[in-house]
């Protein structure tokens, strides 16, 4: 695979130690040092487990947890005890772990918040003796519930249909215990929070039916059938999740056209699929407009190409006609829903020269290149749509295709400033100057190559005592770059002191919304080399001391110094013996230490990580914690175990690449399976074809299965902080969609 390495800087974080007592009734405290760590998800599932990961210095031998909401009249049902606790002491942190399965007591409304009064109980000693004092300390966090406990998906086999044609639909209803794997009975409360709006809080218990069914997969109470006038034209009732993967409906020969709809529920839940009956011929080649996302004010022109190819891979010959828009968005869908020019003798909110037709050949080519004037568009707001109309030249079928972009109000800067928002005490900040799209003209400073390209710079590092704050325009950069799982990544990281040998650095992130921690031996890499560059102007000595080359001094002989008399009131010298404009002297060959070190390591990628990571890396040293957030995105190989497992060969395969017409495929599934002598619903593979020419047919309205959205619509409450907010371990947890309590 391609390796993705990037650096993790490493700010080490004391966390703030709450007030630890000693059992009521003494009058001493027992132990105020003993700092406890607490992580979870800030979303609860009802039906699984939920993770709580302690990190304590002293061991712990009770935590109760209890769940509650504001006014509940019964609190006692939602305590949950661990006694004892299941834990272990780590080696590497000279910490004890102590990782907790929550089960939430009591059913409420998806979404709703809640909190959590985390208690936990330990001895003033390192191993708990009788006798000793018992210190009890607590903690409150509010959580919430996950968005939705059943996600209902669903789809049909095409998106258009003939009338007297067979329509074919198969929809599943998922909860959280398909998407996560796990080794315990499925569990729900016994009772649930209800509220009326004139009322408190108050628990009842669920019905013993209910809750069965619940611990279930889920059933589908209806699903029906409404033709465009939304009358029902068939339904079924206790449609079992296996069947509903397979029904089929017969459109009567004079059936209504227009758009159908496809209506399930299940619970409380609905999901609603649509499809479009009417008489159509479906074309034997695929047209569409290619477009930039936005245009500059600036520009006087609008170009785009129009690109058409049958479906079996040739060039088309024939003709098109073009048409480029300025009006009102509105006027702009309407064309497009009847898949229409516009007329030219038709009086409407157009500019003359945006109303003529071009009409050009398409021949030996994909694409062919049509520009219009947009010089006389005023109103900036509006949006650009070319319609286009391709006529294939020897039968004389047509297609419509539009396109859309818009007009950009501001130019994009062409020098961009891009610093990382929290400084990390002894590293060097590590910044990029992005020089776009150079004219190579009279005032351009760099010389470089039109396009983008980036000049790294690095500013030495500094102590401070107060935090500092630069504003800068950040640029996002999408690494494309595929991903093999199972794999792994390469991992640099930066430390400003060194690390014990074999130290573990800890992964926490939440895996399809559960709480999921791995961890990997960094290899230390930093031997002493000698420097001039960025990173440092000096000679190695004895361990971690340096000695400056001549001009320069500070931790890792990164700051410049002037002879003489410096650069007098109010200069700064940028490099040796060159001001700018504070006083400095002359310090040549002088020892300094080294403030920042290497480490490596391999970060092994499974299914549990896709398809984007984001999680907090953190190292002990010391008994002090050191952070930092990482995200990657682009790992939708790593989604899931199956895809996973197929990643490397197998899976989806078929036995032909090329077939001629009623010619017969066969098509292979290879798939990892929890029991595969088991027929229930996770074990179930959805497989679907469709003609390529159905692509012709862009319904906004049609919906395919689509697994990958599953866990953003279970846990769509998670609201992340901004990059650029992150300032400390606490903003990296939210970042991470965890919580952590210091």
């Amino acid at each position: 695979m391609r390796g993705l390495a990037w650096k993790l800087l490493a700010l080490f974080y004391t966390l703030a130690t709450g007030l630890i007592l000693s059992p009521a009734g003494s009058d001493e405290y027992a132990d105020a040092n003993n700092t406890v760590i607490i992580s979870l998800s800030q979303e609860m599932f009802v039906d699984l487990p939920n993770r709580i990961i302690l990190h304590s210095e002293k061991p712990i031998f009770k935590v109760i947890v209890n769940m509650n909401i504001q006014g509940l009249q019964s609190p006692s049902l939602g305590l949950t005890t661990f006694y004892p606790p299941i834990g272990s002491k780590s080696t590497e942190s000279n910490r004890y772990i102590y990782d907790l399965k929550y089960y939430v007591p009591f059913e409420l409304e998806p979404g709703s918040y809640f909190d959590l009064k985390i208690t936990y109980l330990y001895c003033s000693a390192t191993i708990c003796r009788s006798g000793d004092k018992v210190m009890e300390e607590s903690v409150d966090i509010t959580v919430q519930m996950v968005q939705r406990f059943i996600v209902i998906m669903g789809e049909t086999d095409k998106p258009h249909y003939r009338p007297g044609e067979q329509v074919r639909f198969r929809f599943i209803a998922l909860t959280s215990r398909h998407l996560l794997p796990h080794s315990e009975s499925p569990t729900w409360p016994t009772h649930q929070a209800v509220k009326e709006f004139w009322q408190s809080w108050r628990l009842t218990p669920i019905d013993t039916a209910q809750r069965d069914r619940r611990l279930q997969a889920p059933q589908f109470d209806s699903i029906v059938v409404r033709d465009p006038l939304i009358n029902i034209v068939r339904q079924w009732k206790n449609v079992q999740p296996l069947d509903a993967l397979g029904l089929e409906h017969k459109l009567m020969s004079d059936a209504e056209e227009g758009e159908w709809q496809i209506e399930v529920r299940v619970r409380d839940y609905t999901e609603v699929i649509y499809f479009i009956v009417e008489h159509y011929n479906l074309p034997r080649f695929l047209a569409h407009v290619e477009l930039p996302t936005t245009i500059p004010l600036i520009k006087s022109d609008v170009a785009f190409n129009v690109c058409a190819t049958y479906t079996n891979g040739p060039f088309l010959r024939g003709t098109f006609a073009a048409q480029i828009c300025i009006c009102d968005e509105s006027a702009l869908e309407r064309q497009q829903k009847e898949k229409k020019m516009f007329a030219m003798n038709k009086e409407s909110d157009l500019h003359a020269n945006q109303r003529h037709l071009r009409r050009c050949q398409l021949r030996e080519h994909h694409c062919e290149q049509v520009t219009g004037d947009a010089r006389r568009s005023s109103k900036m707001e509006r949006k650009i749509k070319p319609f286009v109309r391709v006529v294939e030249e020897d039968t004389g079928s047509s297609v419509f295709v539009p396109g859309v972009t818009e007009f950009r109000r501001w130019a994009e800067p062409r020098i961009v400033l891009k610093l990382p928002n929290t400084y990390r005490n002894g590293l060097p900040i590590v910044g990029q100057v992005v020089f776009r799209d150079s004219l190579n003209g009279a005032d351009d400073k760099l010389e470089v190559a039109a396009g983008m390209e980036t000049y790294d710079f690095i500013i030495s590092p500094v102590n401070l005592q107060n935090p500092i704050f630069v504003a800068v325009r950040q640029v996002s950069v999408m690494n494309t770059s595929s991903v093999t799982c199972p794999g792994s990544v390469k991992l640099q990281v930066i430390a400003n002191k060194a690390l014990p040998h074999n130290t573990t650095l800890t992964l926490q992130f939440l895996s399809r919304g559960q709480l999921t921690t791995r961890t990997m031996k960094l290899e230390a890499d930093y031997a002493c080399v000698p420097q001039d560059n960025e990173f440092g102007h000096y000679e190695c000595s004895d361990g971690d001391e340096i000695r400056c080359l001549e001009g320069w001094t500070g931790a890792n002989c990164q700051t410049p110094v002037c002879a003489g008399d410096g650069c007098g009131r109010g200069g700064i010298c940028v490099a040796p013996c060159r001001c700018v404009g504070k006083s400095g002297g002359e310090f040549m060959g002088r020892m300094e230490h080294r403030t920042f070190f290497r480490h490596k390591g391999n970060l092994k990628l499974d299914g549990a990580f896709g398809p984007e990571l984001r999680d907090v890396a953190y190292v002990y040293n010391d008994g002090q914690m050191a952070s930092d957030f990482v995200k990657i995105g682009g790992l939708l190989a790593c989604s899931s175990l199956a895809m996973a497992a197929t990643e490397q060969g197998g899976g989806l395969q078929f036995d032909k690449q090329l077939v001629v017409p009623e010619e017969k495929v066969n098509l292979s599934v290879a798939v990892s399976t929890e029991n595969e002598n088991k027929v229930v619903i996770a074990n179930t593979c959805l497989l679907g074809v469709i003609d390529a020419s159905s692509e012709y047919f862009d319904s906004a309205n049609y919906s395919i299965i689509d697994f990958d959205a599953y866990v953003g619509l279970l846990t769509s409450n998670v609201v992340y902080k901004r990059d650029d907010a992150i300032k400390g371990t606490e903003d990296a947890f939210h970042m991470a969609g965890m919580e952590i309590i210091p």
